[in-house]
């Protein structure tokens, strides 16, 4: 984690899986969302997020798991109040998320749509009322080879 304020020196984010990657500051900047394989699977995780008064470490907080099944690339709404991330069939999926008293996250549930087989990039609107994403192919796509193509070249 690289803080842009004081003296601007890399700080580690404290590990608590053996993989774990791809966060996600929430609007507010006060949790980060990511993947961790501390389940034996990838699932997504929140943890409370704040650095200690010398910005030199970041300050221990609590952990949740807002997803249920194989789950990748969290992305927030620009509120903060949801999450959404990727099932492994590429369904976006759906957390409302509380965090004023306490943190408390929703059950997830399945917008309508489906991400291509690779995870394409793909972002919520501000409002989470529209998703940008690549349109997938509904099968092969068709190619043709030219064999000997060189021997063609003289004529």
């Amino acid at each position: 984690m690289l803080p842009l304020t004081g003296e601007k020196k890399p700080v580690p984010f404290p590990r608590t899986g053996p993989r774990e990657g791809l966060g996600k500051f929430s609007p507010d900047g006060q949790w980060v969302a990511y993947v961790s394989t501390e389940s034996r699977q990838p699932e997504i995780y929140v943890r409370s997020f704040s650095m200690n008064a010398a910005e030199t470490e970041v300050e221990p907080g609590g952990k949740w798991q807002v997803s249920n099944g194989l789950a990748l690339a969290p992305r927030w709404r620009s509120d903060g109040r949801e999450l959404y991330y990727a099932s492994f069939d590429g369904t976006v999926m759906a957390v409302e998320i509380e965090t004023n008293p306490a943190f408390r996250a929703g059950k997830p549930h399945p917008l309508a749509f489906r991400l291509g087989i690779y995870f394409d990039p793909w972002d919520s609107a501000a409002d989470g009322k529209r998703f940008l994403a690549l349109a997938g192919t509904t099968g092969p796509e068709s190619f043709t080879v030219v064999a000997n193509w060189q021997t063609g070249l003289g004529k």
